[in-house]
């Protein structure tokens, strides 16, 4: 028996199929901690933070964020245009965020954020949820950026048995280590702002 359905018509179902995951997936809603926060460790949470408190503005928690600092609200919910965290991250203002002579965020990364405040900019459902997106740290891989940064924090440590001090120099995500016993730790979210030898880790 034969049947209507030509070769091409098999062909565009399947098509159809393979698209349908990720048209589900377009439609899912943004989340704060998996999509949003990310993008805040990466780009704005080693000058914003509950330590380092440049702007008087910190994205540690979602409330902080809502809440702004010197130059307002960062958020206006439904309206990613008009959303001053945006404009900073599209270099719309007179200081925009991060600094020029840091890593950039990708334009679907201010895409993702747009629509996530378009959505309503949807955080937290408790107060007891809205912790800091610094303890859930999961360390980004940071893109190469051309240059040497400037050097932000030092420490000297003592060296066991009489040898040579130990020296740290901390850099933008980056930690270099000299009589430590590796040359350096790499791919830190952010400005390091201090540093400081342990005196229990005998073997640095």
């Amino acid at each position: 028996m034969k049947t209507g359905i030509s070769s091409e018509g098999i062909a565009i179902g399947l098509a159809a199929l393979a698209c349908a995951p990720a048209a589900i997936r377009a439609a899912e809603p943004v989340d704060y901690f998996r999509d949003v926060a990310p993008l805040l460790r990466q780009y704005c949470a080693g000058c914003h933070n509950d330590e380092d408190y440049e702007g008087d503005f910190s994205v540690e928690r979602f409330a902080d964020l809502k809440e702004g600092g010197s130059k307002g609200t960062m958020l206006k919910p439904g309206a990613p245009g008009e959303s001053h965290l945006i404009a900073l991250l599209t270099g719309k203002t007179k200081e925009p965020m991060p600094p020029k002579d840091e890593p950039q965020p990708a334009a679907g990364e201010i895409a993702l954020l747009e629509r996530w405040i378009g959505e309503g900019a949807r955080g937290p459902a408790t107060d007891a949820e809205d912790v800091s997106i610094l303890s859930r740290l999961t360390v980004p891989a940071l893109p190469a950026a051309p240059g040497e940064k400037p050097v932000t924090a030092i420490a000297v440590g003592r060296a066991k048995g009489g040898g040579e001090a130990r020296t740290a120099r901390a850099r933008y995500g980056r930690i270099e280590l000299n009589g430590a016993g590796v040359p350096a730790i790499e791919g830190l979210p952010g400005k390091v702002n201090s540093l400081e030898f342990s005196p229990v880790r005998e073997n640095w």
